[in-house]
């Protein structure tokens, strides 16, 4: 059952991750025509501004899927830290890969 409930919170972030990465590319973007570093600014935005973002848009159009969570015994809080836990395991890699190929 442990599996299932690993599966279904990789699920919930894997539905997160696209408003993420796309709002993080936006902020990059822009703090990097201000002179900001693009890889920290984009792993910085990763994991709060587009991680904030995103959930409220997931609590916006997909409210009634907390349902299915629900009934595998995942609270919403859970979701949401398993979601950020990722996000910042996604950043540090980028950053590592990042610093390892200069």
């Amino acid at each position: 059952m442990l599996t299932a409930k690993i599966k279904a919170c990789l699920y919930f972030s894997k539905d997160l991750l696209p408003v993420n990465l796309l709002f993080s590319l936006f902020i990059a973007l822009t703090g990097g025509a201000s002179g900001l570093s693009f890889w920290k600014t984009f792993c910085l935005s990763l994991v709060t501004g587009g991680a904030f973002l995103s959930s409220y848009f997931y609590e916006r159009q997909r409210r009634h899927q907390y349902y299915f969570f629900y009934n595998l015994g995942i609270r919403k809080e859970a979701l949401y830290a398993s979601a950020y836990l990722t996000n910042m395991v996604l950043a540090a890699l980028l950053l590592i890969v990042k610093n390892n190929l200069r």
